[in-house]
């Protein structure tokens, strides 16, 4: 084997990892914990079950992959290490209930991953290129796609609620709307995101035109809806638009040729 083919398929090793470890973090952060989390602060102690089931669950996914490429050693220093740093910053946390505190949390568990993956794999090793990042990895395809679906559904509700929540008393909006509105939220920041990965920007706009039948009595109701109505599409856009970004860098040409096809056939 070839210097420069090793040097490549760690290159893509390294990715491939990176996007594991943010997608891991997100199934444990987002998926796998209840509601309470977004008012954590009030409902959410360092006693919970779920405080160490989130760190369990993302320190055993990353060290099982980290295991099959690296071995035990690795494997345990990984689980070790990623436990007790993403247990300690939820911990930190846990009375911070504004979104500047859940930006930061987010912030330094990104961080703590990036160090580890550093740790694994020095980019004097692997030999960080603009043309080694040009490759198609279908891996990290897949795990971006997920990562963009996971990111505009607990990440993302979590953003829109706390920046509306300095409106809901003004609008007194009671808990049904809001309940509503969640699951509403969901579905459209779905639907948006696959639109755009599809290209039917057109089914964009018309779900737009069925949301705005919507009509409320109250004018405070109604702005609160629209207000976070905008910041959800607006959220759902910007992850379509960077995951497309990183689709068109790392999908195989075949496959784009399909989903051209795909798009210039609906067209007609």
């Amino acid at each position: 084997m070839s210097g420069g083919h090793g040097d490549l398929m760690d290159m893509n090793a390294g990715i491939s990892f990176l996007v594991l470890f943010v997608f891991f973090h997100m199934i444990a952060d987002f998926v796998l914990v209840p509601d309470d989390r977004i008012g954590r602060g009030l409902n959410f102690r360092y006693t919970s079950i779920y405080l160490y089931l989130n760190a369990s669950v993302f320190s055993l996914l990353s060290s099982t992959f980290v295991y099959f490429y690296f071995g035990l050693t690795k494997s345990i220093i990984l689980v070790v290490l990623f436990f007790i740093l993403h247990l300690i910053i939820d911990i930190v946390m846990l009375r911070c209930d504004t979104l500047k505190c859940f930006i930061l949390d987010q912030i330094m568990h990104i961080i703590v991953i990036i160090a580890v993956w550093i740790w694994l794999f020095p980019p004097a090793s692997t030999m960080f290129s603009i043309q080694s990042c040009l490759i198609n990895p279908t891996l990290i395809c897949i795990i971006v796609v997920l990562l963009g679906y996971v990111i505009i559904f607990r990440p993302g509700g979590i953003i829109v609620s706390k920046l509306i929540k300095p409106f809901a008393q003004t609008a007194n909006v009671n808990a049904g709307i809001i309940s509503g509105g969640k699951w509403i939220g969901y579905i459209e920041r779905c639907l948006i995101l696959t639109f755009i990965l599809l290209h039917q920007y057109t089914a964009i706009g018309l779900l737009v035109t069925a949301k705005s039948i919507l009509r409320y009595d109250d004018r405070d109701v109604s702005e609160y809806v629209l207000l976070g109505t905008l910041l959800s599409f607006g959220i759902s856009v910007f992850i379509g638009i960077i995951v497309s970004l990183v689709l068109s860098f790392y999908l195989p040409g075949d496959m784009a040729n399909i989903l051209r096809g795909l798009y210039n056939n609906s067209g007609n």
